[in-house]
């Protein structure tokens, strides 16, 4: 969840099992619709939230892996800016694949400072047993990432505190194999 469009309240981001990723307004309204899998058999991870183009604005990012094998080859690291276009540079490719069996991401990735430089890096576990790393030209700050990881946090508490109350998402399935951790080092003066 994220303030996408800017107009105060959350908007709720999902990827679904027919290939798309979508936002929706806090009263329900589809704001866009991505399809991601381009008529392979894709799943999508859950999205992180958070700068990573250096606009100031939410990005939305997530992987994908493809449950039977057969579109392996498509599996990528995916970034879209807050109105649903592609963020220029993404996807990324998983080089680090090839020699496994299992390919892609389908735990969320994450998004925090990771080597102290201010710099958003964006971590992602696959199902290759490979955990990626990328520095992107966006500059770390949790204000611009309402949702850095799966779960949104460190306690996986799925909750955002807003000026209306507090808004939760309730787990219903916990086999999303590793979640890598939210980690920011130094101060970069937010």
């Amino acid at each position: 969840m994220g303030d996408l469009d800017g107009d105060g309240a959350l908007d709720i981001v999902v990827a679904t099992f027919d290939g798309h990723i979508r936002a929706y307004a806090a009263d329900g309204v589809l704001l866009w619709d991505y399809d991601y899998a381009a008529g392979k058999v894709l799943f999508a991870s859950e999205p992180a939230l958070g700068d990573v183009d250096g606009d100031g604005q939410i990005d939305v990012v997530f992987g994908t892996c493809s449950p039977d094998g057969l579109d392996d080859d498509a599996v990528r690291l995916h970034a879209l800016h807050d109105d649903g276009t592609p963020v220029s540079g993404f996807p990324l490719d998983l080089p680090l694949e090839a020699e496994h069996w299992r390919k892609g991401i389908r735990a969320a990735p994450a998004l925090a400072d990771l080597d102290g430089d201010c710099r958003t890096d964006i971590l992602a576990s696959s199902l290759g047993d490979v955990v990626y790393a990328w520095r992107t030209p966006a500059r770390w700050n949790a204000g611009t990432a309402p949702w850095p990881t799966g779960r949104r946090d460190l306690r996986r508490s799925a909750s955002l505190s807003v000026q209306s109350g507090t808004v939760s998402v309730r787990q219903l399935q916990s086999d999303y194999f590793v979640y890598l951790p939210v980690v920011s080092r130094g101060y970069c003066g937010f």
